[in-house]
């Protein structure tokens, strides 16, 4: 199973999509609460952007942004959201940066690749942050199709972006193939998949001088 390349989404001519966060039209049913941000100003966020997130390719002028302790720290912490803005699905992919701090004193920034990002994917379960991310992936071994790959994130004490999806593991990961109706259905996941899926939602973490 293999994450479908950006220049292939970019060709796909598929049904119209009217999700606006994390591909909500096809996802999993969870109990959560929208987490408290305050949004960024335009300057702001073209000012976090050249200075934390200058490799992103996408179109940087359409980017949002918020202010929220990721970590339980304390200390506020940004989210930045580039839009690729291209065409077909890869309209709705996006760059999401995560300025976070560490109580080493330092900050630890991070992206992931994801489509449907929107500042309302900052949830909390039980007091505690999580970004709620989706992607999408190709076959899975009983499952020879496009699907939409839904899974859950967090932030440690040294601003790590971790894979959160044990906190939830009867949900996450959630997998349902791309219906053009529509709805959420999981499908059967070998360990092999699971695998898979960690190794392509794998955050990328910067390094700035």
């Amino acid at each position: 199973m293999k994450k479908i390349p950006k220049t292939l989404i970019l060709l796909l001519a598929l049904v119209s999509l009217n999700a606006y966060a994390w591909m909500e039209s096809w996802e999993p049913k969870f109990d959560y609460k929208s987490a408290n941000f305050t949004k960024l100003s335009e300057g702001k966020v073209q000012k976090l952007i050249s200075m934390y997130a200058k490799d992103s390719y996408g179109a940087k002028i359409y980017a949002e942004g918020a202010e929220i302790d990721l970590n339980n720290d304390g200390i506020k912490d940004y989210v930045i959201i580039i839009p690729w803005m291209g065409c077909g699905l890869a309209f709705y992919g996006t760059d999401t940066f995560f300025i976070v701090s560490s109580c080493d004193g330092d900050k630890s920034i991070s992206s992931i690749e994801s489509f449907g990002a929107d500042l309302s994917d900052l949830i909390k379960i039980n007091g505690k942050i999580y970004y709620k991310h989706s992607d999408m992936l190709g076959n899975f071994e009983n499952s020879i199709h496009n699907h939409w790959v839904y899974q859950i994130f967090s932030f440690d004490k040294f601003g790590f972006m971790q894979r959160a999806n044990g906190d939830m593991e009867k949900i996450f990961p959630a997998v349902t193939i791309y219906y053009k109706n529509p709805r959420f259905k999981q499908i059967e996941l070998t360990k092999a998949d699971i695998e898979s899926i960690i190794e392509q939602t794998i955050p990328y973490l910067h390094i700035i001088d």
